[in-house]
């Protein structure tokens, strides 16, 4: 029987400390959402080659992937993971013997299906010795950010150059925010060559998800129907390494993927956005507006006061586990608390607006790292991990950053980060929206001149 431990974090931030207390008892019990059970029926078998076509000199970091497995059954929300790795160098003895899984304790549930060694051609089963702890995963807390997520952990015993580390699982759950609307972004690729690559995706055909693959031959994978679903199968072999330059912008995906959505346009997405953000009732703003306000200030000092309070006044703190990492708090739970993360700020920020006056006021999804590439994938809401506001006063447009500290001044004057491109969340939108960031205040001119001679 596989042993099961917990083990959670002593060092904690003072200021989470209560948080903490009442989670102690939630992550215990969610440690039962990790068993061990028999792969489930709907999954292929993959024969792997035992000859390899990898150089050991391609190799970074002393192991390499010889099989990567991946099939998904949305009929089910399963995810299922087969990984076969090979140890080259003894520096990757160290890397391949930590086996971990990190899943949302809160929607998510995991089977361990086995954990092999491969050694001189024989197999060693090693499923049954495997004493897994669960780890509070809360790197973020310093960023005053809790995720809820665990990872079931352990450091396996008695791994040598040479061998071969074979396992396969399956996770199952999606963010039930998302309301079954599926999406999958999957690199086919790595810094590491790999032997051989199996992708199967079980859609049911009613949901007409769609899907693309970058940089692959229509000859490796097919689409085909079965019943009620349609089954989507790549197959790849001796796919090489993907070489990255250093200065790659972070909206270049450099890999070949495979992306699958159920979001039909950006107009599907606006709509499940607004449906997120929906409130079962409008806040009352009387106490807070006596806070800020003498009753004797224009408009645009309103406007002033209203940012310095949301930036300044309503400290960032996000509780981003389950639906939460998704659904913001409601404007008067935000003021009671005095806490949110970036969508509780924009939401009670456009609130504060609406109610002065500025109707045009609205939340806005944008992604911090892939910024104007969002636009190169399928359009899905998981797209995005950070929220922001615009409004309009008169007939300008601005953009805020609700989570921005300390900007202070004229409202007319503040910067805001170019996100390159933004899905403004009001009815009716149907596409994403480029920054019109017009900054005729600071800026810098860089003059370059090269000499080069002719005979260089």
């Amino acid at each position: 029987m596989i042993k099961l431990n917990i083990a959670l974090s002593k060092k904690l931030n003072p200021s989470l400390a209560f948080l903490f207390i009442l989670l102690i008892t939630f992550q215990a019990l969610n440690a039962q959402d990790f068993k061990v059970s028999p792969q489930p029926d709907r999954v292929e078998e993959v024969e792997l080659s035992d000859k390899s076509e990898v150089s050991r000199y391609d190799v970074n970091g002393g192991y390499y992937t010889r099989l990567y497995d991946y099939q998904i059954n949305l009929n089910n929300e399963s995810d299922f993971y087969h990984t076969r790795q090979k140890v080259i160098f003894t520096a990757g003895v160290s890397a391949v013997s930590e086996f971990y899984i990190q899943f949302d304790s809160t929607y998510q549930k995991v089977e361990l299906h086995y954990l092999y060694i491969w050694r001189d051609g024989k197999k060693i089963d090693k499923t049954n010795d495997l004493i897994i702890e669960f780890l509070s995963n809360e790197e973020n807390l310093q960023q005053k950010i809790y995720s809820g997520k665990l990872t079931a952990f352990d450091v396996l015993e008695d791994i040598r150059k040479g061998d071969e580390l074979e396992y396969a699982y399956t996770v199952y759950g999606d963010n039930p925010i998302f309301d079954d609307n599926n999406q999958r972004l999957i690199p086919i690729a790595d810094i590491n060559p790999i032997d051989a690559f199996f992708l199967k995706v079980i859609t049911p055909k009613e949901k007409k998800m769609r899907y693309n693959f970058k940089g692959v031959a229509d000859s490796l994978y097919t689409v085909s129907e079965l019943g009620n679903d349609q089954i989507i199968k790549f197959w790849q072999t001796n796919i090489k390494e993907t070489e990255l330059e250093e200065t790659i912008p972070s909206w270049i995906l450099p890999y070949n993927y495979f992306n699958l959505s159920v979001f039909q346009d950006w107009e599907h997405v606006t709509n499940w956005a607004l449906s997120v953000f929906e409130l079962e009732e409008e806040p009352d703003f009387t106490e807070v507006f006596e806070e800020m306000f003498t009753g004797k200030e224009s408009r645009d000092e309103k406007i002033n006061k209203i940012i310095d309070f949301v930036q300044d006044d309503i400290r960032y703190m996000g509780i981003e586990s389950g639906i939460g990492s998704i659904k913001p708090f409601a404007p008067n739970q935000v003021l009671k608390q005095r806490f949110g993360d970036c969508k509780d700020k924009s939401l009670l920020f456009v609130k504060l607006m609406n109610e002065i006056g500025i109707d045009k006021a609205y939340p806005v999804l944008v992604n911090t790292d892939f910024n104007k590439g969002v636009d190169s994938i399928l359009e899905a809401g998981q797209n995005f991990n950070h929220c922001i506001a615009t409004y309009f006063v008169d007939t300008t447009q601005y953009w805020i950053d609700p989570t921005s500290k300390l900007q202070g001044g004229n409202y007319k004057t503040l910067t805001n980060y170019d996100y390159g491109k933004a899905l403004i969340i009001k009815p009716g939108n149907n596409s994403l929206s480029d920054f019109n960031i017009n900054d005729t205040i600071s800026g810098s001119k860089i003059i370059e001149i090269l000499d080069v001679t002719s005979d260089t």
